[in-house]
C-alpha cells in the first residue's frame, strides 16, 4: 500500500514537545544506542507530512547524486521539519563525504566514518548503514533535496537508499490532530540476533472511533543477501497485534508516481482498531529477512477520515514557485460546481402548469406535472435552451452528474498518472478520458465530463436523476471503459451512519440522496432531493464531510475544511481546479421522524433555512419544517484481489505446509471479513484457515502454516492452496485464487525425476557452494534428521543407483 503519506488533522495546537537529541553518535552495530524514540508530540490544527523516495540509487565506489522532491501544504511549518538521508557505506570500515542541498542551500557537509563515526547527526548501524537527519525549514509548495556522495576510502559504497521529510504544518483552517514523530535507527539482523524491537507513543490519545494512521520508513526490506532459499518476509505488531506481513518489502511510490522496488520503504498503515490510551507502541520485526533498518515512526490520531489526496499541487521538477496544477485530487476528494453553464430544469410554476415553450433540443418532460413539478429538461446538448414564460421555474439539475463526477475523477487520479500535468496527453486509466478538452485531467474537461454523466444517466431527458438511471449509467460506464473487473457500484437504501463511516474508509467512494421531506402537522411529503459525494467521516462527534454540488458552506465560515485557500464568493467554474473545495461539515442524527430515511441532517442549509428548498423544488412547498433525510448511498468501489503467491514445506519443521497470501487489488479487505485458505494434497482436501488479519491494498500479504500431522506426504506430493476458497471476498480476479506446486522426495532439481544431477546439487549444497529453496531441502533431506549432510549425498546416491528406497520428512514410507 504505497501511496503519497500525508496526514490530515484537526483543532488547535495543544502541545508541541521537541526532546533532547545526543551530543554525539557513536557507531553502534545493532542500532541499540538508537532506539526510534520520540522526538516531537503535539495536538495542532494542520497536517503532518511524511514524504519522499525513491529506493537505491548510485554506483558503488563512485561519485554519486540523488534528488528527491517534496510539496509541502499550505500552512505554517512549526519548529518541527526533519529531513534525512541514507547512505550505504559498504562497511563499516570505509569512510566517505556526503554533501546535502535543500531548496539549493547547502547543509553541513558531513564525513561519514563508519564505525568511527562521531557526527551528531548521523547514526550508523551495521555494515556501514548511514542515517542523516537534518533539521530544516521547508516553504508551502514546491521542495527539493540533492544529496552528493564521494570516497575517502576507495572501496566507500556510496549510493543512497532514499530521502525522506517529516514536517508538522500548523494551518487553523483544518481540523486537528494528536501526533508523535519517533526516529532512530536499528539495525535488525540474523548475526546478532536482533529480531524485533518496539518503539513507543506514550501520551493521552482519544481511542473511542479514531481514525489512526502509522507512517513508518525502513531501509534493506526485501533484500536477498545473504541467500537462504526461505521465503523472506517482515512484519509489523501494533500494540501486541500483528497487523501486517512485508511490511518492508523494498518497494514504494511517491506523491510524483515514481516507483522504486530496491530497499527503500515509506509505508502508511490504518491502525484505527488497535489503537489504546494513553500508550501505544509499534514493533518491527525482520521475520525471515537477514537485515532490516527500523529509522522512523509517525503516529497521528485524528476524529477526521478524509478521501486521500493525489497528485500534488506541483509537479515534478517544477522550479519554486511553479503555479499550482490541480489537474488531479491534490486535496482529496474534488468538489464539482453543478450551476456553471445552463445545466437547468424548466419546472411549472403554482399553477401546475407549464407555459414555456421547448426550443432546439429541450424535452418536454410532463405539461401539466401540477405545482413545482418537472416540465422541461435541457435535452442531449445539456443547455437550457427554452425561454421562461408565465410563472414558470428554473432549477439546476446536474446535481447526480457532478457528484458522480467528483468520484470518478477521485478514482481516475487514484490509478491514473501522478507525474503528468494538464494537456500532456498521458491517460492511463480509462474512467475519466479526454471529451474534447485535449487531456482527461485538464480543468475544462470537467464540465464535459458532467456533460458525458448527464446524457448516461438520463438526466438530460427526464429533467432529474433518479437512483436507478444513476445505477444503470455507472454500471454501464465501467463496462464500457473496461474496468469491471476494478471498480463496481452498490446501492444501499437507508444506509446508517456507522454503515456510511465504514465504507467511506474502506476506499469506497460514497454518493448519497438527500431528501427534503416537509412537515405538514405531522404528516411528511418529499417536496425534492439534492446528491452530494463523502469527502471524509468524523467518527468522534458523528459528521460528515460532502463535496456539495450547489452549497460551499465552509467557504461560507461554516464547518468545514478548505485545503487550499482561495477567495469567497466566486464563479462557478473555481472549483473545476480540483484543489479548491469546499468540504462541508455536518452532524448526522439518527431517530429521523420523517419517512425518508432512519438518519436525517438537522443543519443542512435547506433544513436551516427552508426557503431554500426552491432551488431543487420538485413539488409544492407549504411553508412548513423541512427534514433533510440520507435517503440513498450509491457507492463506486474498488475490488480487492487476493492470490497465493508461494507455497513451501517448511523444512526443517515436520509436516508443515506454508504458504504466503497478497492482496493485488485496489481495496483493502477488513480483519472481520471472514476469508480462509484451503488446503489440498494430492486430490484430497485436507483442512481449511481462517486469515486473521487486515489486508491492505496491493501491500497487504499473510504468512500462514498447515500442520498436516505425519505420515501424510505422499512421496511425489501435489499441493494446492486455494484463497477464499468459500467466495466470500468479491475479488477483480477469481481465477488467480489457486497455487499448484509439484515436489517429490529427492527431487533436488524439481524436474519431476532423481538422477545424478540431484545428487550434484545436493552436494554443492552441503559444501555451501548453491543456495536452494526450502522445499527442495525437504527433497535433499533423505535422512530425515532435519539437516543437510553427505549422509544425505550418499543416500540419495545410493537411491539412483538402485540400491535403496529414500524417505524424507512426513512421506509414506518407503518413497521408491
Amino acid at each position: 500500500m504505497k501511496k503519497r503519506n500525508i496526514v490530515i488533522l484537526i483543532a488547535v495546537l495543544v502541545a508541541l514537545a521537541v526532546f533532547s537529541v545526543p551530543a554525539m553518535a557513536d557507531y553502534d552495530r545493532n542500532g541499540y544506542a538508537f532506539p526510534i524514540a520520540t522526538k516531537s508530540t503535539g495536538t495542532i490544527n494542520g497536517e503532518v507530512y511524511v514524504g519522499g523516495g525513491h529506493g537505491v540509487e548510485g554506483t558503488t565506489g563512485q561519485p554519486n547524486t540523488y534528488t528527491q522532491n517534496f510539496t509541502i501544504p499550505p500552512g505554517t511549518i512549526t519548529p518541527f521539519a526533519r529531513l534525512y538521508v541514507g547512505v550505504w557505506g559498504g562497511t563499516e570500515n570505509y569512510d566517505g563525504w556526503l554533501n546535502t542541498t535543500f531548496n539549493g542551500a547547502p547543509l553541513a557537509p558531513l564525513h561519514l566514518e563508519g564505525k568511527d563515526d562521531t557526527n551528531p547527526n548521523v547514526l550508523c548501524t551495521g555494515h556501514g548503514v548511514h542515517w542523516i537527519y537534518y533539521d530544516v525549514l521547508p516553504t508551502a509548495g514546491f521542495n527539493s533535496a540533492t544529496a552528493n556522495t564521494n570516497q575517502i576510502h576507495p572501496s566507500f559504497d556510496g549510493r543512497i537508499y532514499g530521502i525522506a521529510l517529516v514536517a508538522v504544518i500548523e494551518d487553523l483552517s483544518m481540523p486537528s490532530v494528536t501526533y508523535w514523530i519517533n526516529d532512530g535507527h536499528w539495525n535488525l539482523n540474523y548475526n546478532a540476533p536482533h529480531d524485533r524491537n518496539t518503539t513507543y507513543f506514550n501520551g493521552a490519545g482519544s481511542t473511542t472511533n479514531t481514525s489512526a494512521k502509522l507512517t513508518t520508513v525502513q531501509l534493506c526490506g526485501g533484500l536477498t543477501y545473504p541467500p537462504t532459499g526461505n521465503p523472506e518476509y517482515t512484519s509489523m505488531d501494533f500494540n501486541g497485534n500483528l497487523f501486517v506481513y512485508d511490511a518492508a518489502d523494498g518497494c514504494g511510490e511517491d506523491e510524483w508516481g515514481n516507483s522504486w522496488c530496491y530497499s527503500f520503504d515509506i509505508d502508511e498503515w490504518d491502525v484505527s482498531d488497535d489503537i489504546t490510551s494513553p500508550n501505544n507502541n509499534a514493533t518491527f520485526d525482520r521475520g525471515t529477512d537477514p537485515y532490516l533498518h527500523p529509522v522512523v515512526a509517525v503516529l497521528t490520531i485524528q476524529p477526521w477520515y478524509f478521501k486521500e489526496p493525489y497528485q500534488n499541487p506541483y509537479r515534478d521538477g517544477a522550479p519554486p514557485n511553479t503555479p499550482p496544477s490541480g489537474n488531479y485530487a491534490p486535496s482529496g476528494m474534488p468538489d464539482f460546481d453543478e450551476t456553471q453553464d445552463t445545466w437547468q430544469t424548466i419546472n411549472a410554476g403554482p399553477d401546475g402548469i407549464v407555459q414555456s415553450t421547448p426550443l432546439m433540443d429541450d424535452v418536454m418532460v410532463n405539461a401539466a406535472p401540477g405545482p413545482y413539478g418537472i416540465g422541461i429538461a435541457p435535452g442531449p446538448n445539456c443547455a437550457r435552451d427554452s425561454a421562461l414564460a408565465g410563472d414558470d421555474q428554473v432549477i439546476y439539475s446536474f446535481c447526480g452528474p457532478s457528484a458522480v463526477a467528483n468520484c470518478f475523477w477521485w478514482f481516475d487520479a487514484k490509478f491514473g498518472n501522478h507525474s503528468g500535468y494538464p494537456g500532456d496527453g498521458v491517460d492511463e486509466f480509462s474512467l475519466v478520458t479526454n471529451y474534447g478538452a485535449g487531456d482527461d485531467h485538464s480543468v475544462s474537461n470537467v464540465p464535459l465530463l458532467i456533460n458525458s454523466l448527464a446524457n448516461c444517466m438520463l438526466t438530460t431527458t427526464k429533467g432529474t436523476t433518479s437512483v436507478t438511471d444513476m445505477q444503470s449509467c455507472i454500471n454501464a460506464w465501467l463496462s464500457n471503459a473496461g474496468l469491471s473487473n476494478i471498480l463496481y457500484e452498490h446501492t444501499e437504501p437507508k444506509p446508517d451512519f456507522y454503515w456510511i463511516e465504514e465504507e467511506i474508509k474502506k476506499s469506497q467512494d460514497v454518493i448519497l440522496l438527500l431528501g427534503f421531506w416537509e412537515n405538514r402537522s405531522g404528516s411528511y411529503e418529499r417536496i425534492g432531493g439534492h446528491y452530494v459525494t463523502c469527502a471524509g467521516v468524523n467518527s468522534v462527534d458523528q459528521e460528515l464531510a460532502f463535496s456539495d454540488p450547489f452549497f460551499d458552506n465552509a467557504e461560507a465560515g461554516n464547518p468545514g475544511r478548505i485545503p487550499v485557500a482561495h477567495t469567497y464568493p466566486h464563479g462557478s467554474t473555481v472549483h473545476n481546479d480540483a484543489q479548491y473545495v469546499s468540504h462541508d461539515f455536518y452532524y448526522v442524527s439518527p431517530n429521523s421522524a420523517s419517512p425518508g430515511g432512519d438518519w436525517w441532517i438537522p443543519n443542512y442549509p435547506v433544513s436551516v433555512a427552508p426557503y431554500l428548498v426552491a432551488y431543487f423544488q420538485e413539488a409544492q412547498y407549504l411553508g412548513g419544517p423541512i427534514h433533510t433525510e440520507i435517503e440513498y448511498a450509491i457507492l463506486v468501489s474498488p475490488k480487492p484481489d487476493l492470490e497465493i503467491i508461494d507455497n513451501w514445506i517448511d523444512w526443517p519443521n515436520a509436516c508443515r505446509i506454508g504458504y504466503k497470501l497478497r492482496n493485488n487489488g485496489y481495496a483493502p479487505i477488513s480483519q472481520q471479513t471472514a476469508h480462509y485458505v484451503n488446503l489440498i494434497v494430492g486430490a484430497v482436501p485436507m483442512m481449511t484457515q481462517k486469515v486473521p488479519i487486515a489486508m491492505p491494498w496491493q501491500k497487504g500479504s499473510y504468512v500462514g502454516y498447515f500442520n498436516i500431522g505425519s505420515p501424510n506426504m505422499p512421496c511425489s506430493p501435489v499441493i494446492q492452496t486455494c484463497a477464499d476458497y468459500n467466495y466470500t471476498v468479491d475479488e477483480s480476479d477469481e481465477i488467480n485464487n489457486c497455487r499448484t506446486e509439484n515436489w517429490k522426495c529427492g527431487d533436488v532439481m524439481k524436474d519431476g525425476y532423481v538422477t545424478g544431477w540431484d545428487v550434484s546439487v545436493l552436494n554443492n549444497v552441503v559444501g555451501g557452494t548453491q543456495v536452494i529453496d526450502v522445499e527442495l531441502k525437504w527433497a535433499g533431506d533423505v535422512m530425515t534428521d532435519g539437516y543437510l549432510t553427505g549422509w544425505d549425498v550418499s543416500v540419495l546416491n545410493n537411491k539412483v543407483g538402485g540400491q535403496c528406497a529414500i524417505d524424507c520428512q512426513c512421506t509414506q514410507t518407503p518413497c521408491p
